[in-house]
């Protein structure tokens, strides 16, 4: 949860690839993976944040609303498209459905 805090917060002043956070208690371990179009600028700004940010209780419980909100979106999104599916193959399973996805996504 605190890589992606991390992450959001950073993008909003910063063009960054991502963040990877090895030690959570540790900003010094802390990485910014800029992109290359990131100017020094940016780059400053961006490191300001990181060593600003505080990850308190509230910003946890809203890190885990979002989760939570985009969890149940693509819960809507798995079983309208099975729906859709079902109608091609009213055979079709939930369970196979899900394991074609998967293979979809592995190939």
């Amino acid at each position: 949860m605190l890589t992606r805090y991390v992450d959001k917060e950073v993008r909003k002043v910063c063009p960054i690839s991502g963040v990877s956070i090895s030690n959570p208690n540790d900003k010094s371990k802390w990485t910014i993976h800029f992109k290359s179009e990131a100017t020094e600028e940016q780059r400053l700004a961006a490191r300001n944040v990181v060593d600003r940010l505080v990850f308190d209780s509230e910003k946890q419980e809203n890190v885990r609303k979002e989760i939570r909100n985009e969890n149940r979106l693509l819960d809507i999104c798995l079983k309208g498209l099975y729906i859709m599916m079902r109608e091609k193959n009213p055979a079709l399973t939930f369970s196979d459905y899900l394991d074609s996805l998967e293979a979809e996504v592995i190939a």
